[in-house]
């Protein structure tokens, strides 16, 4: 298929994901909600373990996805947090802000090049979110936005997520790692991260424990959106440009804001609907 297909199928899933993960971390911890999530990830991929091909992942694009995984678990456990305490209409446009910092990062460490529509869409993504900073009610913030910890830890995951697309790139294109393959060893990489961290800081399986009997159902919905959102990017990854695919994605920011602020009754719905209107003219100038 192409690779827009497997972009689309990303944005998609991605949104259905991020509305189960708010749900869920209305009741459980964010580094829990992380630990049980990544566990459960495993569970859904046990039935495909016969078509891995794991012979793909030589060692230096084991390094790599061991990089990008440490980014990418980084970025995830500070958008989770962040999603714990913020409303997700909120958190959701502000992610857009990755194809920039990807589209700069492509074209210092890649080599790739953009169009300048292509540019001019990622100049719209920008516009966008900074639309939504002006005078957000959201009681999460209390106080000053740009002073607000939550909103640091959103930029923050943005870095370190479009520094983890980069390294994507390199392994599913570069070194030609079987996407299934790369999927595995990534998700045994998260869990094993976010057990480490969880038995490092709080109560380790109980904390696990807790999570499945407080939003197990959750967590499970969320675990088979995030293996199909997670699989449908490293096609699309081994297939196209990074700074092309992430837009895409992000684009799902328009289906999360409306959907999730509908949903759980969140402040000023309509003008972040409208930053995110913004966002998705700009995904549609990239793929032109």
């Amino acid at each position: 298929m192409p690779w827009y297909v497997y972009a689309l199928a990303t944005m998609v899933f991605a949104a259905a994901a991020a509305l189960f993960h708010k749900r869920a971390l209305g009741q459980v911890h964010a580094l829990e909600f992380s630990a049980a999530l990544s566990l459960a990830s495993l569970v859904v991929l046990l039935p495909f373990l016969d078509l891995i091909d794991f012979a793909s992942v030589s060692w230096p694009a084991f390094g790599i996805i061991t990089i990008s995984t440490l980014f990418g678990a980084g970025s995830f456990l500070l958008v989770t947090k962040a999603m714990r305490h913020l409303e997700v209409s909120t958190v959701s446009p502000w992610l857009a802000l990755e194809p920039v910092v990807v589209a700069v990062l492509g074209i210092v460490l890649l080599g790739e090049n953009l169009t300048w529509p292509q540019a001019l869409g990622v100049a719209l993504c920008t516009v966008g979110v900074f639309v939504l900073q002006h005078s957000l009610a959201d009681p999460g913030l209390k106080g000053s936005f740009w002073k607000s910890p939550y909103v640091r830890m959103i930029l923050l995951a943005v870095v370190c997520y479009s520094f983890a697309v980069i390294g994507d790139r390199l392994a599913l294109g570069y070194y030609g790692v079987q996407p299934l393959a790369y999927l595995v060893v990534t998700e045994i990489e998260l869990a094993a991260i976010f057990i480490a961290l969880l038995f490092m800081r709080f109560d380790g399986w109980a904390g696990i424990t807790h999570a499945y009997r407080i939003a197990g159902w959750f967590i499970v919905g969320a675990a088979i959106l995030t293996v199909a959102h997670r699989f449908a990017h490293a096609e699309a990854v081994s297939l196209a440009s990074a700074a092309l695919i992430t837009p895409i994605k992000r684009s799902a920011v328009l289906l999360v804001t409306a959907i999730g602020g509908e949903l759980f009754h969140e402040h000023q719905l309509g003008r972040k609907i409208f930053a995110s209107v913004i966002i998705l003219f700009g995904v549609v100038l990239t793929i032109l």
